[in-house]
């Protein structure tokens, strides 16, 4: 059967789709006769083919991983709100971090710094504006950046007292009247005065559990043995006073010192075991290295110690 089939398929006529596809081969052969007679043979230029260069992946390096021992200081950590009140944002709790793990060796290298670098910004922006003044200077290294008009306007006034306000009736006048006698009204305030601002602000910021303040009194020499001993201590400030050709300045009957000062005293000492001194008046050529201050026992040689909560 399967060769009856062939041989019927084999005497078959070709069909009318096999007629027209041997047309259609015809025809195709003289179109390419008559192109290749009018045109002549196409030619192809060889361009070189260019390899296709990938696109560099960007390299991605890995976070360093601190030393045992060693903490990174991230400079973005060291400003908190300034808001003036406690918010706990995710750069103030980065920056208690910072300041509850780094080093104590570190942290006074980065106040006295920071110090050095920036105390001509913080120079007093008023004849008697000292108190301001370093309080600005003492909570700055720790991210609480404040300016002398806001302090001014929350610190407390006293018409008579520097034990429990500023004593000042024109910030910017003179501590002279008129007629030459001392204008005690234009003064200044003494240790607890700051002290008490110093904790306020810690609190306002949220930072009294890490910082404290206390009140000693340290002669000059005492004050450079704590410096020097104790690992938790991150600033002082010292109440001076200059008088006339090196003299003892007049003082009154409730403990007022003419040309009452502040200064602020670095946690680290110099290399001949010096006090490091910021002075908040522009003087030039700071910091100053003493080992003696001025006339510090007429305020009963009282120092604000600022210090790391361990």
């Amino acid at each position: 059967m399967l060769d009856y089939l062939d041989n019927d398929r084999q005497r078959k006529r070709p069909t009318s789709l096999r007629v027209s596809g041997a047309i259609v081969l015809v025809l195709a052969l003289v179109m390419g006769v008559a192109y290749v007679l009018r045109y002549g043979f196409p030619t192809f230029n060889n361009a070189p083919v260019q390899a296709q260069v990938p696109t560099p992946e960007p390299t991605i390096l890995p976070t360093p991983t601190p030393r045992p021992g060693e903490f990174v200081l991230n400079p973005s950590d060291l400003i908190l709100p300034t808001n003036g009140q406690f918010a706990a944002t995710g750069t103030q709790l980065l920056y208690r971090r910072w300041l509850r793990q780094v080093p104590m060796p570190t942290l006074k290298e980065h106040i006295y710094n920071w110090t050095l670098q920036h105390h001509t910004e913080y120079a007093q922006k008023y004849y008697l504006s000292c108190e301001a003044a370093v309080i600005r200077m003492t909570l700055a290294p720790l991210g609480i950046h404040l300016t002398e008009d806001q302090i001014l306007s929350e610190i407390p006034f006293s018409p008579d007292d520097p034990e429990k306000g500023l004593v000042i009736t024109d910030i910017d006048g003179s501590t002279y009247n008129e007629d030459g006698s001392i204008n005690w009204g234009n003064y200044g305030a003494h240790a607890p005065v700051v002290a008490s601002m110093l904790e306020w602000y810690l609190a306002q910021y949220g930072l009294d559990d890490l910082i404290s303040v206390e009140i000693q009194a340290l002669d000059d020499a005492e004050l450079a043995a704590t410096i020097n001993s104790d690992p938790d201590l991150i600033g002082a400030i010292i109440w001076v006073a200059r008088g006339p050709d090196g003299g003892l300045p007049p003082t009154n009957e409730i403990g007022q010192v003419l040309g009452e000062h502040v200064q602020w005293v670095s946690p680290i000492l110099d290399e001949e075991g010096n006090l490091v001194i910021f002075d908040v008046w522009p003087w030039p050529d700071q910091p100053f290295h003493n080992a003696t201050t001025l006339n510090r026992q007429l305020f009963q040689y009282r120092t604000i110690l600022v210090r790391r909560v361990n």
